[in-house]
């Protein structure tokens, strides 16, 4: 193709034909132009689809880490059958209760309960979300209102998550200064006690071993209603959390799942 435009000029150089000449090399020039610019826009559709392809599966992915978390949240809040929170802020505030209103041989047994400072690790997946801001495929989706949502639930559950991080240093602080107590040594004794001689265990003799049960003044007394009220925050700023977890990725789901079917 090259050699046919090429002899083409040469005959018109020869024939003396100088403006037809200048004509045709403009000519020539604008169909090269023409071509590269056919090319550059081919190439970008080529990018153009290839990225559309990588984001789609990208939002696949990460819809099926945001199904992940909304299982694990609704089974920590309510489906684990003796330490969900739902079980464990019953058990607390019955146990709170208890501390409010004195304790007795009726009840003493509630606030010796091995279950009662028990909770259910947590972690929810961020892998996926985490993957594409560090590669830039998550600022590719080119639906603003899907990736404003995506950045705004983001930065809210590291707010909650820092939220859970202060309320259980909170109830650290107070647990682990009331360990040094040694109502709180006696406390984990009762436990086995219980547990291994359930029938045998007088009320005096957690009374004799445990007197500041029934002393609402004492400092040993009033650490153990502090650890219990700190611990009930706790866990309801994990509720909280994973409240909002399951709420905002719903929401994120059905935006993803309009967006997979355009």
């Amino acid at each position: 193709m090259i050699k046919f435009f090429r002899k083409i000029r040469q005959d018109l150089l020869s024939k003396g034909k100088t403006g037809k000449y200048f004509k045709y090399a403009v000519g020539e020039i604008v169909l090269v132009v023409i071509g590269i610019l056919i090319a550059l826009q081919i190439n970008n559709w080529n990018t153009q689809r290839v990225q559309e392809i990588d984001v789609e599966n990208y939002l696949i992915r990460l819809k099926t880490e945001y199904e992940y978390n909304i299982e694990r949240a609704n089974y920590l809040i309510r489906d684990v059958e003796e330490h969900s929170i739902e079980v464990q802020l019953n058990l607390v505030d019955s146990v709170k209760n208890i501390f409010l209103n004195g304790i007795d041989s009726g009840n003493y047994k509630s606030i010796l309960n091995p279950d009662l400072y028990w909770y259910n690790q947590f972690r929810m997946q961020r892998d996926v979300h985490d993957e594409g801001a560090k590669t830039g495929i998550l600022f590719k989706i080119q639906n603003s209102e899907l990736l404003n949502e995506i950045q705004k639930h983001h930065a809210i559950m590291n707010g909650r998550k820092e939220w859970v991080g202060k309320s259980l240093y909170r109830f650290n602080a107070c647990h682990d200064k009331a360990v040094g107590f040694k109502f709180m040594r006696e406390w984990t004794n009762g436990i086995k006690d219980i547990s291994e001689h359930a029938n045998s265990l007088e009320y005096k003799t957690i009374v004799k071993n445990n007197s500041w049960l029934l002393n609402i003044d004492s400092e040993e007394y009033q650490l153990a209603f502090l650890s219990i009220d700190k611990f009930r925050e706790f866990l309801i700023s994990r509720y909280g959390f994973l409240a909002t977890e399951i709420e905002g990725t719903t929401k994120l789901i059905s935006l993803i799942n309009k967006e997979l079917e355009k």
